[in-house]
């Protein structure tokens, strides 16, 4: 069985610097992660956010910040996992999160 866990980009809104836009660790992804490798699966984790901090992308009244899915996903050769899990954050995260969906 394979699994692919995704953390998706980080998003923080426009004129906001101090504070919508702080990394965390996706320790519940890890956590997840390791879960699912002891119980025999191949995990594949699609980190968005560490793929390309630099990238920005700019939406109305917010930023994203890493690559999106479907630009990680062509780069994927045979990936035909069997759960899919996305890692949310918050709530600044609901619409990256559907669009991967």
């Amino acid at each position: 069985m394979e699994a692919l866990l995704i953390s998706p980009r980080l998003t923080f809104q426009k004129g906001d610097f101090l504070g919508s836009g702080v990394p965390y660790w996706p320790v519940e992804l890890a956590v997840t992660a390791s879960f699912l490798q002891n119980r025999g699966y191949k995990v594949k984790v699609a980190d968005l956010f560490g793929e390309d901090p630099k990238n920005l992308e700019e939406r109305r009244d917010h930023f994203l910040q890493g690559v999106s899915f479907s630009s990680w996903f062509k780069k994927q050769q045979d990936l035909t996992p069997d759960v899919i899990i996305i890692f949310a954050i918050s709530y600044m995260s609901h619409q990256e999160i559907l669009d991967i969906a």
